[in-house]
């Protein structure tokens, strides 16, 4: 963060053994020598009793902590509502499966990924229908075509 951008008794996200953390500017420090002109943040981390003052280099401190947290927190919710979707389409996957199998008159193997199987959950949450199992699909269809009363064409 630029070191203009930074107000002392500002609350920061500082990231801080992978976990955003409260940082409290206490004091901001800058040296200038003829070349260059170096800063540094000094403050404590709030969540260790912010009694130890630590110095920070300026790009080390994300932005202020409450759009930091609202954004940690939309992402978390973000990442819950894709993980629920996708396992709903895993569950959808393993029924039409069964659904399949059901169709073909034959007993689904347990392991659902497994690759020597007619029909197997593939990745992506999709159906793999391998040769054999279009085989018995084309059979189950022309057998119930062959049960079914034959209609006349009038014309």
């Amino acid at each position: 963060m630029q070191t203009a951008k930074i107000k002392v008794d500002g609350i920061y996200a500082y990231k801080h053994g992978g976990d955003y953390v409260r940082f409290v500017v206490d004091a901001i420090i800058t040296r200038k020598s003829v070349h260059k002109t170096e800063s540094q943040i000094e403050g404590r981390i709030v969540e260790d009793a912010g009694n130890t003052k630590i110095r920070l280099d300026p790009a080390l401190l994300e932005g202020p902590y409450e759009e930091m947290a609202a954004l940690v927190e939309r992402k978390a919710k973000e990442d819950a509502e894709r993980k629920a979707k996708a396992d709903e389409a895993e569950a959808k996957a393993r029924r039409d499966r069964i659904a399949l199998y059901r169709f073909v008159g034959m007993p689904a193997p347990k392991d659902a990924k497994s690759y020597d199987q007619p029909f197997k959950l593939d990745y992506g949450s999709t159906i793999d229908i391998r040769r054999e199992g279009v085989k018995l699909l084309i059979e189950r269809i022309e057998k119930l075509e062959a049960d079914r009363p034959k209609l006349k064409v009038v014309e």
